[in-house]
């Protein structure tokens, strides 16, 4: 039995080689906590009872098991971790890798100080003297890393929709944490004590993090250049709505001054077919002048301007596309949603019901002949245009076999979207569950950018397929 000072010794170690670091660890996630904060502090008590038990075990039990207490001690980390923080495995691989490197590189480094100040007390294991140094070394490295977490890191792994980049970037800890664990524990001639108090080799590990930690730090800007990226794109896009609302104003306004500019000239005109009582061309001409007599006021769907440009827009092109557009929309002038989220949710879900109705209208082609023998899209405009009547009739048909319903309301505080489109086809999905494109290898971006959007405003989003019709649904809360 070690005597009490001992373990209350081992004790202290194992408190400040865990509980800093894992505050680290959850920062970047504390509002994607996959359970309630009681839970989750319930479960890190428990950890922390398992690194008291681990550590004792390794100063206390048999020696020469410190490389499988670490593996173990890691692998149960990653565990609970994988399993408190509800964010894609590739950033909370990433994140849980890149802190263990730096923890290791603080845990050699004050053994290798401890060793020059304190030679007799540093080959004993987890002696008061490492505990005060490894202290201090936090003291001076906890804010730094703390201010990187929160001004760069955090805000690259919370806000970047699609996750897929760190499927791959978890790799580049994943690496120097290999390298680290054969430097440490898998050395022949030294043991990790040993290796830990020459000088030579704390400047070695110093310098390999000092380029790890130079990577982390570019990866972060590269992911919020991205988001930025992003952002602009999503700006663009509303103001591409905006322009094309604004041109359509703008050729109204323009036909309706060519209208009243040319009343004075109708007039004359039919005046002088009055008085020569040529009724039969005073009836053509009135009837070929209602033809030219611009169309009503500009359309609009709803009060919000941001989701009436995207509907407007993307009426005109359902329209182009032969596709049936139904606009059931109720949206007030101020949702309490920024106006990019809602012009990237709309446009979103509409361009990607718009393109699944293409894809169903080549399908229907494709399935069933039309009787002028035409078999596909690329005949569509020679039917419309040189087909018979019947022809044309029967080309309208299999046309409006697809249609785009659009549904959206706000009752208090919650916003409520819906966009079913017409499909007959099988949803493909990856192992978490996310939608796959059709149109490339990988998850749909769209119904990503969605769900993040989802995400920001405490809502849900769902897609499913129901009875030829594929519903994407979305509830957020803007007001909270």
């Amino acid at each position: 039995m070690p005597p009490l000072y001992r373990v209350a010794e081992v004790c202290l170690y194992s408190l400040l080689n865990f509980v800093p670091f894992m505050g680290l660890a959850l920062y970047p996630f504390q509002n994607r906590l996959r359970f309630s904060k009681k839970v989750t502090a319930g479960m890190i008590l428990v950890l922390t009872l398992l690194q008291l038990f681990l550590g004792n075990l390794a100063a206390f039990g048999k020696e020469g098991n410190g490389a499988f207490l670490s593996a173990l001690s890691s692998l149960i980390y990653a565990i609970f971790y994988l399993t408190a923080v509800k964010m894609p495995v590739g950033k909370t691989l990433f994140t849980l890798l890149m802190i263990s490197n730096l923890a290791n590189f603080l845990v050699v480094s004050s053994k290798c100080i401890e060793g020059q100040i304190f030679p007799e007390l540093a080959r004993q294991s987890y002696r008061w003297s490492y505990s005060l140094i490894f202290f201090l070394v936090q003291l001076v490295f906890w804010l730094p890393l703390f201010i990187y977490i929160k001004q760069i890191y955090t805000p690259a792994v919370e806000k970047e929709p699609s996750g897929r980049e760190w499927s791959y970037l978890w790799l580049i800890p994943g690496t120097f944490y290999l390298i680290w664990y054969d430097t440490i524990y898998a050395n022949e001639n030294l043991s990790s004590l040993e290796i830990a108090l020459r000088p030579k080799n704390a400047i070695c590990l110093f310098f390999i993090n000092a380029g790890a930690c130079l990577i982390y730090y570019i990866v972060s800007e590269l992911v919020l250049e991205q988001r930025k990226t992003l952002e602009l794109q999503q700006k663009n896009y509303q103001l591409s709505m905006q322009a094309f609302q604004y041109d359509n104003l703008q050729n109204k306004i323009t036909e309706a001054r060519r209208a009243r500019h040319d009343v004075r000239h109708h007039v004359l005109l039919m005046q002088t077919y009055l008085q020569e009582k040529n009724y039969e061309a005073l009836e053509e001409y009135l009837q070929h002048y209602q033809r030219e007599i611009p169309g009503g006021e500009l359309i609009s769907y709803c009060e919000n301007a941001a989701v009436n440009a995207v509907l407007l827009y993307f009426a005109q092109e359902a329209q182009r596309r032969g596709i049936e557009f139904e606009v059931r929309v109720n949206l007030p002038r101020e949702t309490g949603m920024e106006e990019t989220d809602l012009s990237v949710l709309f446009g979103n879900l509409l361009e990607n019901a718009l393109d699944a109705c293409e894809t169903e209208q080549k399908a229907l082609w494709e399935r069933k002949k039309v009787q002028s023998g035409t078999t596909s899209m690329q005949d569509t405009e020679n039917v419309q245009k040189e087909g018979t009547d019947e022809q044309i009739m029967q080309f309208e048909q299999n046309r409006q076999r697809v249609k785009v319903v659009i549904n959206a309301s706000q009752r208090g505080q919650a916003l409520c979207v819906t966009v079913d489109n017409t499909f007959w086809g099988k949803l493909r999905k990856d192992r978490e569950g996310r939608l796959l494109s059709t149109k490339h290898r990988g998850n749909g971006m769209g119904t990503e950018s969605v769900k993040a959007i989802a995400e920001k405003y405490h809502g849900v989003c769902r897609f499913e397929a129901i009875d030829g019709m594929f519903c994407a649904s979305f509830m957020g809360f803007p007001g909270d």
